[in-house]
């Protein structure tokens, strides 16, 4: 909750100086769709990583690329061939070594308990449903980012104020690091989301969704070695290079692709 109002606090400056209508004419069901959306998400992966393993919230949340690339199929008529099948394919294969489940792989035994099972299913569902916040992203692309940001964070606010209201959480965090890591996490989160919003209005939503969660991966991975010298065993290098080669392939593709357009209107 702390989070998203400093997100609100300097992207709303942004949206009064794009004066962009955050809730534009005929598309106020969409961008409440997507706002929903966006924060069961958020919810979903708050609790999900409380009570589940890590790699087991992972993992499920690879889904979202697979619902966004059947959605922005259906609703934005984007590509969906046998290329895309394979890459989706190639990704999630990736990931699925990377992250290693323990209901896979096994982890020293560990159970499922009947919250777990119903905190799983929440994180699915969650998850389904977030594959189309890009795609909405996408076909909202002609609004002013800021416009996009801000009606996200109002919807999470909302959210978010009702479920601490009924928990009774409503208390600043601890002085020292637990304030400074709320605005660590504002800053970032603000920056992904910016980030995220651009690259849709650029490239289709099937390709971002496929990026976002493959990089994810690897950037967590990444920081695993740095930070916590959790050094990876050789099916996690092996998913990290497939992750890797999947990335490259959707650049070369799309590059293949400009090239095929250009000669073609030649």
């Amino acid at each position: 909750l702390y989070r998203d109002i400093f997100q609100l606090s300097w992207t709303t400056p942004a949206v009064i100086a794009g004066g962009d209508n955050p809730f534009p004419r005929g598309k106020v069901l969409l961008v409440m769709a997507r706002g929903l959306a966006a924060g069961c998400l958020l919810t979903s992966s708050f609790y999900g990583v409380r009570y589940l393993p890590l790699s087991d919230v992972t993992m499920i949340a690879a889904i979202k690329p697979a619902s966004t690339a059947v959605l922005s199929w259906i609703f934005l008529k984007e590509a969906c061939g046998v290329f895309e099948i394979l890459n989706l394919i190639l990704v999630t294969g990736g990931i699925f070594l990377v992250v290693q489940p323990s209901f896979v792989f096994g982890d020293m035994g560990t159970e499922y308990s009947s919250h777990m099972m119903y905190t799983a299913l929440g994180v699915f569902v969650a998850n389904t449903l977030g594959g189309m916040i890009s795609v909405i992203i996408r076909y909202l692309r002609s609004m002013h980012w800021a416009a996009l940001a801000v009606t996200t964070r109002l919807f999470t606010l909302m959210e978010l104020s009702v479920v601490v209201s009924i928990l009774g959480l409503f208390c600043l965090p601890e002085c020292g690091m637990d304030r400074w890591g709320t605005i660590a996490l504002a800053v970032i989160g603000s920056l992904v989301q910016a980030f995220f919003i651009f690259a849709l209005k650029c490239e289709e939503a099937h390709v971002v969704g496929l990026t976002d969660n493959a990089s994810s991966i690897i950037v967590a991975f990444l920081f695993q070695i740095i930070f916590f010298q959790d050094y990876p065993n050789t099916l996690k290098i092996i998913g990290t290079c497939i992750v890797m080669l999947s990335i490259l392939l959707l650049g070369g593709h799309k590059i293949w692709k400009h090239q095929k357009a250009k000669t073609s209107n030649i």
